[in-house]
C-alpha cells in the first residue's frame, strides 16, 4: 500500500476525494491562512474545508481529510485558534510548514511573541496529530520542545 499525502493549498480537494485511489491512501490537505497568500480573511477557505468535511469525512477508508495549515508565519493567532479548534472538532490531522527557512522561523517568532516557534505548537496543538512538513530551520532546542510536547 502506497500513502500519497498531499497538502496544502489545494483547491480541487473535491475531485481529489472523488477520485479511485485504488490501494492508495490519500491523505489531502486544504491549505488555510488569513490573507497573506489565499483569501483575504480565510474564511472561504474554512468554508471549504468545512463543507468537504460533511461531504467525504468518513466515507472512504483510503481518504483521510486534513486540517492545512499553511505555516505559523501566514496565520494570525486568532486564525490558528480557529483551525485548530475545527481540526479538534474533526479528529483532523493538522499539515503545515514548520521552520522551513531562517525568514519564516524569525517572521514566527515576532507575530506570537515566543522565542522559539516550537512553543506554539507545545502550547496550542497538545492532542492534535501533526504533519510539519520542511523543518529544515529547526534547532536541537526546538527538537527537544516538540518531543516533549507530544
Amino acid at each position: 500500500t502506497f500513502v500519497v499525502n498531499f497538502c496544502l493549498k489545494f483547491i480541487h480537494l473535491e475531485a481529489i476525494c472523488n477520485f479511485d485511489w485504488g490501494k492508495v491512501l490519500c491523505c489531502p490537505s486544504r491549505g488555510n491562512d488569513d490573507g497573506r497568500l489565499i483569501d483575504e480573511d480565510g474564511e472561504k477557505r474554512i468554508n471549504e474545508l468545512e463543507d468537504i468535511l460533511k461531504k467525504y469525512k468518513d466515507t472512504d477508508s483510503k481518504i483521510t481529510i486534513n486540517m492545512g495549515i499553511h505555516g505559523l508565519y501566514t496565520c494570525s493567532p486568532h486564525y490558528l485558534e480557529k483551525c485548530i479548534s475545527i481540526a479538534k472538532e474533526h479528529n483532523l490531522t493538522i499539515h503545515m510548514h514548520f521552520c522551513e527557512n531562517q525568514q519564516e522561523r524569525e517572521e514566527t517568532i515576532k507575530k506570537y511573541s515566543v522565542e522559539n516557534p516550537a512553543e506554539i505548537i507545545e502550547k496550542s496543538f497538545r492532542g492534535i496529530h501533526n504533519i510539519l512538513a520542511h523543518c529544515v530551520k529547526i534547532s536541537d532546542e526546538d527538537i527537544n520542545i516538540l518531543k516533549n510536547s507530544i
